[in-house]
């Protein structure tokens, strides 16, 4: 099921602009390395064209054992723009707090808040960049299983302008 409210939204194809836009990629983080070096190496490895309008937004909601600069300091300097930021104290709901730090210290434009183990494929991080959206929708992801049926949009998953956030 989708988010309530959500499950009768239209689905709604972007046309591909030539103007790219600049999107801050917001991800909340909480004792998942491996899902870490999964996002980080997955990015490392895109276009450039496609890298140079990317930023990343790690906020650790206090893993106590595993921190996420333990994955930044262990794979090196990135090929893209990152910032890693860390909430020092353990309470549950962090990673809603993590969201909004995330989305206060984006660049600003466009955002795309996800969870840490949801993996954007190249193709829809330039949908992301290249698309023509309307800055007065909040946007989903649509899905599909391995079969090809639909599934509903993860309730986890927007992108919108950073105003639109707030």
């Amino acid at each position: 099921m989708g988010a309530p409210g959500c499950d009768d939204a239209p689905l709604v194809d972007v046309p591909t602009g030539t103007q790219a836009r600049d999107v801050t990629l917001i991800m909340p983080y909480y004792e998942n390395l491996n899902f870490l070096r999964k996002q980080l190496r997955g990015l490392s490895v895109m276009s450039r064209e496609l890298l140079d309008h990317l930023m990343l937004i790690i906020v650790d909601d206090s893993s106590p054992a595993n921190p996420a600069r333990d994955v930044f300091k262990a794979i090196g300097k990135l090929p893209f723009q990152a910032r890693l930021y860390r909430i020092e104290r353990d309470v549950r709901w962090n990673w809603l707090a993590a969201r909004n730090i995330g989305a206060h210290h984006a660049a600003g434009g466009w955002v795309a808040i996800t969870d840490m183990d949801h993996v954007m494929p190249e193709d829809t991080l330039r949908a992301l960049v290249f698309g023509e959206h309307d800055s007065g929708t909040i946007y989903r992801f649509s899905r599909r299983e391995h079969t090809g049926l639909p599934v509903h949009p993860h309730p986890n998953s927007w992108f919108y302008t950073r105003d639109m956030y707030w």
